[in-house]
């Protein structure tokens, strides 16, 4: 069994810090989707076309004329895939522009990044499951008739409490899961758009929340940059990678690190930047310069 990599804690640190800030953003990009939900629903609740259909004529609630699950689903996919997307070209230029490889200058976004960006997003988007909320409270106050005004009003102080107790929840577990596998997605990408990185590593954070078959991972030592780590059982090539059951992917905050080819051999290299330091500062940190 190979050594288990490891790296002097302020570059641990610095990465957790990166996945807080991608994780933050993430979480501001739900939460601001959510809230906009949440005035739309609650003015149809209460505005004039509904009062009408229910206190005029006598209908019953249209669930889906006030909450369209698809549509739902759709823009909130729509807004994720734009986010994660940034992160992706954002770490992916850092990456390449930090290794130095003139022949691959400019991160690309190639097909796989495409469907990697995909993926991220429908698992953060089933992850909320929080149409499943609003569409049972007003399917609920659909069933038990014709509702009075004052009924409409405390459905929608229900719904736009539900909203706001639940928006920054949901957008925070969106935020963990989809950035861990977005940054080291980015990095990996970068990494195989050049030549210069050979192999790559797997690297938790060394405490006791780390999966053990994320430590055993990282017990795999480095391997070839295009072969795949062995997690609990299945093939990923980097933390996070949205091929993983849900059980080795959510929550995970495991980086990778790379081995140059013009490096001495054996020697950890962390592009990684995604860690946002240089190859000098980080060769420093580990004592190698």
């Amino acid at each position: 069994m190979a050594a288990r990599i490891s790296i002097p804690s302020p570059l641990e640190r610095e990465w957790e810090r990166t996945l807080d800030r991608w994780a933050l953003h993430l979480e501001d990009v739900t939460f601001r989707f959510l809230d906009r939900q949440r005035k739309i629903i609650v003015a149809r609740i209460t505005g004039a076309k509904t009062r009408r259909a229910v206190l005029e004529r006598g209908r019953k609630l249209e669930v889906k004329s006030i909450f369209d699950e698809i549509k739902f689903r759709a823009e909130l996919k729509s807004d994720l895939t734009a986010a994660i997307t940034v992160i992706f070209e954002t770490v992916g230029a850092e990456v390449l522009e930090r290794i130095g490889d003139d022949d691959a200058a400019e991160f690309k976004v190639t097909p796989q990044v495409e469907t990697d960006v995909a993926d991220l997003v429908d698992i953060a988007a089933h992850t909320q499951g929080f149409e499943v909320w609003i569409v049972g409270a007003l399917q609920r106050a659909a069933d038990e008739g014709i509702p009075t005004k004052t009924e409409l009003d405390d459905l929608a102080k229900k719904i736009d409490n539900m909203y706001k107790a639940g928006a920054r929840q949901f957008g925070a577990r969106v935020g963990r899961t989809a950035t861990t596998g977005a940054v080291n997605g980015a990095g990996h990408a970068a990494a195989t758009q050049t030549k210069k990185i050979r192999r790559k590593g797997w690297l938790t954070i060394g405490d006791a929340k780390v999966r053990l078959t994320h430590g055993n991972a990282s017990d795999q030592g480095f391997i070839p940059r295009d072969e795949l780590f062995i997690v609990g059982g299945f093939g990923a090539r980097y933390p996070g990678d949205p091929t993983l059951p849900g059980a080795e992917q959510v929550n995970c905050r495991c980086s990778m690190i790379f081995e140059a080819r013009e490096v001495a051999q054996e020697i950890p290299v962390p592009p990684l930047v995604a860690k946002g330091l240089v190859l000098r500062k980080a060769l420093e940190l580990i004592g190698l310069r």
